[in-house]
Formats: structure tokens, C-alpha cells, sequence
């Protein structure tokens, strides 16, 4: 049965090719969050919890800013290129590019500055002072954060996987462990001393993104192509609006929490968090090389490979996130006691967590199918609804019952985003995106 399975891929070309290309970003990730996990011990162990959660709510922050100043037009720029290379029209994609990183250039600026001179705010508001001089090293990190992502994201679109994996930010956690670990055996182990790691690594990260951008999109043809800004802006404005609520959902948890509960529970809330998003390493790395397919055949009318894909890459991420689910229930304990005595606490929030990312996993593809095919309003609804539902429930629960009721409604909120999603991609597309384990897969 192995040996039809193995000849039967072999022979699709299309499945071939999401295999191999999500196998390479599934390298890097795995890799990356090694790193990211040896990045996180340190922080946990040699720094503490409360650490841990200041370094946590700088990050959301930063994060929240990124995706505002990116407009949505790294995915945008995603859709367009994969479009262009199946139309055999590089200029388009350059002239993608060039406006998309003008554009940036400013916003990504603009948001650093305002996270900046903010900071004594943000710092009252969650009522912690050490916070302040972290979000103002935070805030410089900004324009490198919000370039390497659409450098990255110009890779993806040219289906440069290898560059596209090491841009991650799993990956840069390599470097990232590596100067953290020695201003740690310098004595240096304030939440501030650990953005200011995060910066330089992401400057790093930065100069790296444009070395591939040199490589592999040279922007020599870009004034042979009049593609409007207008366009690009019109696919990226539902994407940022749903980038936004998106992360927003994802980050409310530690906000709000950090709000209402003291920091070293939010630090214990962050690890089980971590640990639980294993079982979607692979929905990532398919998501990454299904995503320009998706685009591809859209463009060239290509339906029937379209719905192919899609059906696939379901099935594979229910095949390969499965068995991480398990091992991460069996070692639920064992996981959580490896960052400290004192994150021990949190395997019954790991539990839950676990079991709304296995649900995320298993959906597969959905947005991404819908934003990649010229559905980004569609999304951008799912999002909107799912960022109140899980506003409202956060704000509800996080006072009286902590992490445990923030666990909870993430859990909630994973489970309704996808369901939504699949319905959409069923009346739209006709079929269920959640897989039938028991089919073939391919």
C-alpha cells in the first residue's frame, strides 16, 4: 500500500511539488523553533517569568505595529508575483515590488516613530515602568521587521522556498539565542537588554532579506510595466484589515491578560502558548507553498488544479499535524517543566491550547485558498467577526479566571475563524476543506 501511495505522488507533479517545497520550509521551521524554544528557556531560566512576559507585550506590540505599517501588501505583492511568473511577466512583479517597498518605507517609519513617543503611555497603561525603555528599543526594530517580511514574501511569491524559510523569524532565532546567551554570561538579564537583542538580530535579519531581493528579483524591467499602485492597494487593504484583526485576535490574549493579571502569569500563559503552535509547523510550510499555487492557477483559469491543491493540502495537514498533537498531550508535563519549576503550572492550559490548534491544523488551507483567489473580502469578515468574538470573551474572562479563561477563548476563536472559513470555501469552491482521514491522499 506504501509503495501505490509513494508510485501515485510520483506521478503527480502537483503534489510532488507541495511535498518537496513545503519539506524544505518544514526544515527550517522545525529548525527555527528549536532556536526559538532555546531563545525562550533562556529568557524563562536565566531571566524569570515576569521577564519573559515584558519581553512577550513589547513583542505583540511590535508585531501589531509591523502589520499596520505593511499595509498588507506583502501579500498582496505574494498574489501579484505568482501572478506574474504565471503570465511569464517579470516586469509586473518588479513594478509589484517597487511600489510596495516605497510605500513601506514610509509606514514602517511612521509606526516606529509612534510606538516611540508612546511608550510612557503604554508603559502607564499596563502599569509596569520597566516596560517603557523596552517598547522604545522595540519601536527601532520596526522598519526591519516590516522589510524583511516583504522581502520574504517576495520570495515566497517567486517560490524561492529555501530564502523564503531562512527569512523566518523561527530562523533568525538562531542568532538571536546565540547574543542572547552571551549578554546573559556578561550579567546582563533586564527585559530591556533582550529587546535590544531582538533589534540588532532583526537588522541582521534585514541586510540578509536584501541580499536574496538581489539575487533572485533584480528590478531591472520594472519600468516596462504600468501596473497602479491602486490596484496593489485595492487587494491590500482587505489583506491588512484581516492581517490586523488577526493579530490582533492572536495577541489579545497576552494583552489583555498582561492588563488584568501580573506579569509572570502572562509569561506562563506565553510558553503553553508556544509549545502548543508545534502541531501547526506543518500547516505553515504548506500554507507557504500552497499559497502562490493557489494564485497561479486562479490566473491561468487553471480550475480544476486549483481545487486539487486544495484538497491536498488539507489532507496533508491533517496526516503530518496529527501525530505532533499527540506527542504534545503525552508530554504535556515534561514540555512545560523543561522552562522552570515555576512554568509547571501551565500544562492544563497546554491541554487546551493543543486542542484548538489541532482543530486549526485541520482545516488546512481555508483563508489562505480564499485570499489567494481574489475572496480577501470574504476573509476579511471572518476575521472581523472572530477578532470580536474573541475581544469580547478575553475582555469577559481574563480578570476572573486568568490564563486558564484566555486559554479557553483562544481555543473558541480558532474553532470559529476555521469554521467559517470552511463554509465560505464551500459555498464558493463546493467542497469541505476538512479532511477525510480515511481517503487517499492523493
Amino acid at each position: 500500500m506504501f509503495k501505490r501511495v509513494l508510485a501515485k505522488i510520483g506521478k503527480d507533479e502537483q503534489f510532488k511539488d507541495l511535498i518537496s517545497g513545503s519539506s524544505v520550509v518544514v526544515l527550517f521551521r522545525v529548525a527555527g523553533m528549536g532556536a526559538g524554544y532555546i531563545f525562550t528557556l533562556l529568557i524563562a531560566r536565566e531571566m524569570g517569568a515576569e521577564v519573559t512576559g515584558i519581553y512577550q507585550t513589547v513583542f505583540t506590540v511590535v508585531s501589531l505595529a509591523v502589520t499596520f505599517a505593511r499595509l498588507g501588501l506583502g501579500q498582496a505583492s505574494v498574489r501579484f508575483i505568482a501572478e506574474a511568473r504565471g503570465e511569464k511577466n517579470l516586469a509586473k512583479g518588479q513594478r509589484v515590488y517597487s511600489l510596495a517597498s516605497r510605500t513601506v518605507s514610509f509606514t514602517s517609519f511612521l509606526f516606529g516613530g509612534i510606538i516611540f513617543f508612546l511608550s510612557p503611555w503604554l508603559a502607564m497603561k499596563f502599569e509596569n515602568p520597566e516596560i517603557e525603555n523596552a517598547l522604545r528599543a522595540g519601536a527601532v526594530s520596526i522598519p526591519f521587521m516590516t522589510f524583511t517580511s516583504l522581502n520574504a514574501d517576495v520570495m515566497r511569491g517567486m517560490r524561492k522556498m529555501t530564502a523564503f524559510a531562512i527569512l523566518q523569524n523561527g530562523t533568525l532565532k538562531f542568532l538571536e539565542s546565540a547574543v542572547l546567551a552571551l549578554v546573559i554570561y556578561l550579567g546582563y538579564t533586564d527585559a530591556t537588554t533582550a529587546i535590544w537583542v531582538m533589534v540588532a538580530s532583526f537588522g541582521v535579519w534585514a541586510l540578509l532579506s536584501f541580499v536574496f531581493r538581489f539575487r533572485y528579483f533584480p528590478m531591472q524591467n520594472r519600468a516596462e510595466s504600468d501596473f497602479p499602485l491602486k490596484s496593489l492597494l485595492q487587494v491590500g487593504f482587505p489583506l491588512l484589515l484581516s492581517g490586523a484583526m488577526f493579530m490582533i485576535m492572536s495577541w489579545a490574549d497576552v494583552l489583555i491578560l498582561s492588563y488584568f493579571r501580573p506579569e509572570s502569569e502572562v509569561g506562563v500563559y506565553s510558553i503553553a502558548y508556544k509549545v502548543s503552535i508545534l502541531i501547526t509547523i506543518p500547516l505553515f510550510a504548506i500554507n507557504s507553498m500552497a499559497g502562490p499555487k493557489f494564485s497561479q492557477f486562479k490566473g491561468a483559469g487553471d480550475m480544476k488544479n486549483l481545487l486539487k491543491v486544495a484538497k491536498q493540502s488539507a489532507k496533508l495537514n491533517f496526516i503530518t499535524s496529527f501525530p505532533i498533537f499527540v506527542g504534545v498531550m503525552a508530554l504535556a508535563g515534561f514540555l512545560m517543566n523543561l522552562f522552570g519549576d515555576e512554568f509547571a503550572g501551565g500544562t492544563s492550559l497546554l491541554y487546551v491550547l493543543a486542542l484548538g490548534q489541532l482543530y486549526n491544523a485541520s482545516c488546512g488551507s481555508v483563508l489562505n485558498l480564499l485570499n489567494m483567489t481574489g475572496h480577501e473580502r470574504k476573509v476579511q469578515r471572518i476575521i472581523v467577526i472572530s477578532t470580536l468574538v474573541n475581544l469580547i470573551l478575553n475582555i469577559l474572562v481574563a480578570g476572573e479566571y486568568g490564563a486558564m479563561g484566555v486559554s479557553i477563548t483562544t481555543a473558541i476563536s480558532l474553532l470559529l475563524w476555521n469554521t467559517l472559513g470552511m463554509i465560505t470555501v464551500k459555498r464558493v469552491y463546493g467542497f469541505w476543506m476538512f479532511p477525510n482521514p480515511f481517503k487517499p491522499v492523493g
